[in-house]
């Protein structure tokens, strides 16, 4: 039996047509009460989806990008965790979200709309690295069933595709370094001003007229923190608590 994937709305969203045309080959196409499924005959599949995501993002090059996972509590508040490729972004995000019943906003990349004030909502299958399944199951969370690197039922982790989510962060996390079991865990606050610093490498800012000063005004209100080393069960605990202290 072929395996079933669920891309969400994410295409319909950021104004991306998909081709049916042009991916009949790899994909088998029904619908159902509540999305179209994609059945997979080939492994292209997996080339097929990144470069369908890729053309997505691609469609809104306008805007500023940052390389991070935001996040929403189940009382509203955005979470921003921020950092450079295999930093634990991804991991340390969907600990969050099965463990404190957050929810993502997007996952990889966090696309800001500063003229409507808002962050996307971009609703795709997480990318998930080799380590990721272990970390989870140290953490007493089930093992993701990855096809390829990609987990796919995860439109449930998403917040409701209707809605983008404001432009002001309540927090944003920047993870330094890899999470480390062998070191406890390192923080530090930091102000929106100083915040730029990080945000610099990992985002488009300076491709963008104005963005920076318009990115320290939407951080202004914000709890900043950089957190190195330690485990994810300790870093996901540290922003558990950051959120349960702001109550």
């Amino acid at each position: 039996m072929p395996e079933a994937v669920l891309l969400g709305e994410a295409t319909a969203r950021l104004q991306t047509t998909v081709q049916i045309d042009l991916l009949r080959e790899c994909f088998q196409f029904r619908e159902t009460e509540a999305s179209p499924v994609f059945e997979i005959a080939s492994d292209d599949i997996y080339c097929l989806i990144d470069t369908l995501i890729d053309q997505a993002y691609g469609r809104h090059q306008d805007l500023i990008y940052v390389d991070a996972a935001t996040l929403v509590s189940l009382d509203g508040r955005s979470i921003m965790i921020a950092g450079a490729s295999g930093r634990g972004k991804t991991t340390t995000a969907l600990a969050l979200c099965l463990l404190g019943g957050l929810r993502f906003v997007c996952e990889d990349i966090s696309m800001v709309d500063f003229p409507r004030q808002v962050i996307l909502n971009f609703t795709a299958p997480l990318s998930i690295r080799q380590n990721t399944r272990s970390l989870l199951v140290e953490c007493g969370l089930p093992a993701p069933e990855l096809i390829g690197d990609r987990w796919y039922p995860c439109r449930n982790l998403f917040l409701d595709t209707n809605l983008d989510l404001g432009a002001n962060l309540d927090f944003v996390f920047f993870l330094d370094s890899p999470g480390c079991e062998s070191e406890p865990l390192r923080y530090h606050r930091i102000s929106a001003a100083q915040s730029l610093r990080h945000l610099l490498p990992i985002s488009n800012l300076l491709l963008h007229s104005n963005a920076c000063d318009q990115m320290h005004d939407s951080l202004r209100h914000s709890d900043i923190f950089v957190l190195s080393a330690g485990s994810l069960r300790e870093r996901v605990d540290f922003i558990l608590e950051r959120l349960a202290d702001s109550v």
